[in-house]
């Protein structure tokens, strides 16, 4: 089936989906309803996401943001952002995320030490290069990287053993 919304970073199509995407290196968010294939083309005609990404600044920045909750569940996040060398005209930006969640329900179909289930791992890392030659003139070079290694679903399912709905054995 084809998408009637696209996701975007800075303008470029995301193939899938976004939702390994960190949010910590994210300057805002333009959300475009209806029709945009005259400015994104193609899979745009219920409307267009795009996530316009911080550029790296004149001053030394660091942001780190943590968080420890129930059931596994660890997110970490950095950016790194500020001048190279001591140059006014090169800048750098350097975001990493790591999340892990390790799963809210045990698959009881496999036994007490069964597996389990929605448990989830990402590990991104994405920069940016900002070159300022002139005034007039400025280069960005940009890249990311994201892996998700996510365990099955959580889904109902009973042993054949409790299947017992019919009359018969």
């Amino acid at each position: 089936d084809r998408q009637n919304s696209s996701v975007f970073v800075d303008g470029f199509y995301v193939l899938g989906t976004a939702a390994t995407f960190g949010f910590n290196n994210i300057e805002r968010v333009e959300v475009l309803k209806g029709p945009q294939s005259a400015l994104f083309g193609r899979a745009t005609f219920g409307g267009a996401v795009n996530y316009i990404t911080k550029t790296p600044g004149d001053e030394f920045e660091a942001d780190v943001n943590i968080d420890i909750s129930e059931h596994q569940r660890y997110d970490a996040a950095v950016t790194v952002s500020g001048p190279l060398f001591g140059s006014e005209k090169l800048k750098a930006l350097v975001s990493a995320r790591y999340f892990e969640f390790g799963g809210e329900w045990n698959n009881t179909a496999q036994g007490e030490n069964g597996v389990t289930s929605g448990d989830e791992e990402t590990k991104a890392i994405s920069a940016k290069l900002l070159w300022e030659p002139t005034e007039q003139l400025s280069i960005t070079v940009s890249g990311s990287y994201a892996e998700d290694d996510d365990g099955p679903p959580a889904t109902t399912s009973l042993p054949a053993d409790l299947d017992n709905c019919l009359f018969y054995s």
